[in-house]
């Protein structure tokens, strides 16, 4: 393992001239540059490049075609769904006039039906109804 020497300035750089050489480094100073490895410069055919051209080329088109693809089918499920909303829509709106006029034909049905059936069998049903419940009901006559 090598000695950590600390670095001490042994010279005041205020008082160096211009003209003055700078002391020669020790030799444990100096520092034995490696030398880097030259390295291999690629080098590449027109065959080369034409064939990475239309492989780049390939790559780009198919990429493009997927993300219009990813495109056109965000889109199409924009429109399904705003189109199942406006169904929906209909169809909770038909289903509400569908139960107004069950309604309504139910009332028309009872109010033709309900005078003649209080009048045959109304007073027999609330004296059945007073025997079950265990009271007695006093009713009067209708005046009107």
């Amino acid at each position: 393992m090598a000695t950590v020497r600390r670095f001490m300035f042994d010279r005041d750089f205020d008082e160096i001239s211009v003209a003055e050489e700078p002391p020669e480094a020790d030799a444990e100073d100096i520092v034995e540059e490696e030398e880097e490895p030259e390295e291999d410069v690629p080098t590449f055919s027109e065959e080369d490049l034409a064939q990475a051209r239309e492989e780049s080329l390939a790559a780009g088109r198919d990429q493009g075609i997927a993300e219009a693809t990813e495109r056109r089918i965000a889109e199409t499920l924009d429109a399904v769904a705003q189109h199942l909303e406006a169904l929906l829509d209909d169809r909770k709106r038909t289903a509400e006039q569908a139960s107004r006029e069950a309604m309504a034909a139910g009332v028309a049905v009872v109010r033709k039906l309900f005078p003649a059936l209080n009048r045959d069998h109304g007073l027999d049903c609330i004296r059945r109804l007073a025997l079950r419940v265990g009271g007695v009901l006093r009713v009067g006559h209708p005046t009107h």
